[in-house]
């Protein structure tokens, strides 16, 4: 963990990039249609996140950022 990142999380700020097989970057293969949501499964709340050329950055909620491992919902009208 960097510096920044530990002065985020004592702040309750954690960002995670979600990468499943891929990073699902924009214009990605695996995901080319628009993301409109993501979500942690078992909650209805949508998590604020970017798609960037690199990847897609997911802000994760303060009770998630010790977790190990979050499942995310990724959603959009044109993603399988």
């Amino acid at each position: 963990m960097t510096t920044y990142s530990k002065q985020l999380a004592a702040l309750g700020i954690v960002t995670a990039t979600f990468m499943a097989g891929a990073a699902l970057p924009q214009d990605a293969a695996l995901a080319p249609g628009v993301i409109e949501r993501v979500e942690a499964v078992g909650s209805t709340d949508s998590l604020p996140f970017k798609r960037t050329p690199q990847a897609l950055e997911v802000k994760l909620p303060e009770g998630l950022g010790g977790t190990p491992a979050v499942e995310l919902k990724v959603r959009g009208p044109s993603l399988a």
